[in-house]
């Protein structure tokens, strides 16, 4: 047990890290494509909507393994009870994430109560999420502002078609942000109050994991 603790430990500081490799790739990937708009300022916009094809799939795929995080958390504070009993009982991480997402995929956990610490979180005890949703959030929408300010006042529409490829352009680059808004705010809100929040999946854990109530200790012994 003491092995794969050390082993899922070694994993959550490659998700964490590699959440940070997404954030850091989303900002300077914009950044340097930004940079591209001095250069043509004909058609400056162009850059700024291409900007978010950086942004708005690092920011998707951040709070994707967001939920890993907080699984593979809740999964290393279950291994840690167990360790401090002094007879702990070991299942394996891939045996035990199986009969997780088993339980997840069937709605097994919406039924149980939030705490009342899930309820009502300090402002900031989530601040790493919400320091990361509100900067993919203001990023987007200052490439989205910046590149209609230039079509409305700057852009000087030369040759023809331009101006209706940029608009096609941008109302996809609308529908793709508010898509991923959608998507993320969600993410977000179950990450701070719902099944994907740290309380959560501790307790979550501790449901798939209790062999004597939900008899997987059964399941476990006979293969």
């Amino acid at each position: 047990m003491e092995s794969e603790y050390r082993e899922i430990k070694r994993d959550l500081r490659d998700l964490k890290a590699c959440q940070r490799q997404y954030f850091f790739l989303s900002i300077s990937g914009a950044a340097a494509i930004l940079a591209l708009a001095r250069y043509v300022e004909d058609y400056a916009g162009f850059p700024m909507l291409a900007a978010l094809l950086f942004v708005l799939p690092c920011w998707k795929m951040f709070f994707d393994k967001a939920s890993s995080v907080t699984r593979t958390s809740g999964y290393i504070a279950y291994l840690e009870s167990q360790m401090a009993t002094g007879s702990p009982v070991f299942v394996g991480y891939e045996k035990a994430v199986i009969e997780f997402r088993r339980r997840d995929d069937s709605g097994y956990f919406k039924g149980l109560q939030t705490s009342d610490l899930d309820k009502k979180p300090s402002r900031w005890r989530y601040g790493y999420w919400m320091i990361n949703y509100w900067t993919y959030v203001l990023v987007c929408v200052a490439c989205l502002t910046s590149a209609a300010a230039w079509a409305l006042t700057e852009a000087p529409w030369t040759r023809d078609g331009t101006k209706a490829v940029f608009w096609w352009f941008y109302a996809g680059s609308i529908l793709a942000f508010l898509a991923i808004l959608q998507s993320t705010t969600r993410d977000y809100w179950i990450l701070k109050r719902g099944k994907y929040s740290y309380l959560s999946m501790q307790r979550n854990w501790q449901q798939v994991l209790d062999f004597e109530l939900g008899g997987f200790r059964e399941r476990i012994v006979g293969n």
